[in-house]
């Protein structure tokens, strides 16, 4: 209902509050809800997420995939704990798969879709929709559009009030389907 596409062709994710997100995971195998719970906190994307190294996570730093720039975040020290106790060699998120390597991006959504199945859950609620929470989160916080856009690292003011603004959307999205 909210949006059904992306700018580059790739399905777009609804947003859906942190209660019933957690509600609706509530199963998730614990590596995934840790990645959905990183990114909740911190706004990280899929890919940088499921990449953070333990150093990363030691000096709250990362160099994001899609931009190559340095992104600062703070952990919780309760979700830093459970970070690092799920983490093995140099990745927090270690393979399931590979020794040598991290969780895949593509895992965390293919378990969230398994986690969902056989529940009627129409929204299109996927990993991204952990940085609406996120975004969402930080604005009533802040109230600063331009303080999420550049935790979010939008180029774009518009992108951000979407991402601010996508409760409001999703609720005014619902009404319209009643």
């Amino acid at each position: 209902p909210v949006c059904n596409r992306g700018g580059r062709g790739k399905m777009r994710s609804d947003y859906i509050d942190e209660a019933g997100f957690w509600g609706l995971y509530a199963g998730l195998a614990e590596p995934y809800k840790l990645v959905c719970a990183l990114m909740i906190e911190t706004g990280l994307r899929v890919g940088d997420a499921v990449s953070l190294r333990v150093s990363d996570l030691e000096n709250n730093a990362k160099i994001e995939e899609k931009t190559d720039k340095v992104r600062h975040f703070y952990v919780s020290s309760h979700l830093r704990d459970k970070l690092l106790r799920n983490a093995k060699g140099p990745f927090v998120f270690p393979s399931t798969r590979s020794v040598t390597g991290h969780l895949a991006r593509g895992s965390v959504a293919r378990a969230m879709k398994r986690e969902r199945s056989g529940k009627r859950e129409k929204r299109r609620v996927s990993p991204h929709t952990c940085r609406k929470i996120y975004a969402v989160n930080l604005f009533r916080e802040t109230g600063s559009l331009e303080r999420v856009q550049h935790a979010l690292r939008h180029e774009n003011l518009a992108t951000t009030i979407l991402y601010c603004f996508s409760d409001k959307i999703a609720a005014s999205a619902e009404k319209k389907w009643l």
